[in-house]
């Protein structure tokens, strides 16, 4: 399942925290970043609550869950998509 999470990504994908704080860039990266995140926190689910296409980018509300202490992360973000895959997020 990890995977084919990572499989929609470009090789060179960039993450950013808006509006331009680059914090992942390319696939070894996303690698390392995400397989502990999801080691760390198994039960970690997210739920996409809406979403808007503008041509090559993807606007989505997502919730995040499963973590140990009952938090649920309410996130906004933009996902740019080139060449079929997932070339830049951006979490707001």
């Amino acid at each position: 399942m990890f995977n084919a999470f990572l499989a929609t990504y470009a090789e060179d994908a960039q993450i950013y925290d808006f509006p331009c704080k680059l914090d992942i860039e390319g696939a070894e990266a996303m690698r390392e970043t995400y397989s502990s995140l999801f080691r760390n926190i198994p039960g970690l689910h997210c739920e996409v609550l809406s979403e808007t296409v503008f041509g090559n980018q993807v606007m989505m509300r997502e919730r995040v869950t499963g973590f140990d202490d009952g938090y649920i992360l309410d996130a906004a973000c933009v996902y740019v998509i080139k060449e079929d895959k997932i070339a830049e997020v951006y979490f707001f």
